[in-house]
């Protein structure tokens, strides 16, 4: 299990950060946040990004929203 968690939607603007972190060489997971069943919606999610978006990474317990944020911090 990596210590990086990216938190991504088919088709979102996920795809930056995960093009980033592939360009680092870096070990992330990917979990899929499933948009049309609501998922951004429930409280687990919530608890990873209040903001119920993603992309939202979690690096060593460390949580990240936003593509400037996550690029700015993997920089």
């Amino acid at each position: 299990m990596s210590n990086i968690v990216l938190y991504m939607a088919p088709g979102s603007c996920a795809r930056v950060s995960i093009i980033v972190l592939e360009e680092l060489e870096l070990e992330f997971e990917t979990p899929v946040v499933r948009f049309m069943k609501g998922e951004h919606k429930s409280p687990e999610f919530k608890v990873k990004n209040p903001k119920g978006k993603v992309p939202a990474l979690n690096y060593n317990g460390q949580a990240l929203t936003e593509n400037v944020a996550i690029i700015t911090y993997l920089n």
